[in-house]
């Protein structure tokens, strides 16, 4: 066999990705046994930001039976009030100061749906 740099680079390509499949395979089994979740177990999710995007990504979300919206944040007022009717939950945690929300024990996830000068200051 006349060896080249075409078949060396298929031969070492080969060899690497057959001795990084248990590697990569394994990994997986032991992050599904690590925890079980009960079905009762919820994610609470909050959002910043309820425009018209931060009301899409929060309905996709919420799509999830296994997610749970427990507040909402927005610098006006008529968007909070819109939130607990359209979530259908009167008692919807609101504020206009995103660091409540962020403060919260309860909060599992956050979605932040602002503009994008804003995430910096959010997430930081």
């Amino acid at each position: 066999m006349i060896s080249s740099r075409r078949t060396f680079i298929k031969t070492i390509s080969a060899a690497s990705a057959l001795a990084a499949v248990p590697g990569i395979a394994k990994p997986f089994n032991i992050i599904r046994d690590l925890k079980k979740i009960s079905p009762n177990d919820k994610i609470r999710i909050a959002t910043i930001g309820m425009g018209i995007q931060g009301n899409y990504d929060t309905k996709a979300a919420l799509r999830n039976p296994d997610v749970e919206l427990v507040a909402v944040a927005d610098l006006y007022d008529g968007r909070l009030a819109s939130a607990k009717t359209a979530f259908s939950n009167p008692d919807l945690f609101t504020t206009r100061d995103y660091r409540e929300i962020l403060a919260r024990p309860d909060v599992d996830a956050v979605l932040v749906v602002t503009p994008d000068h804003w995430h910096d200051h959010i997430t930081i």
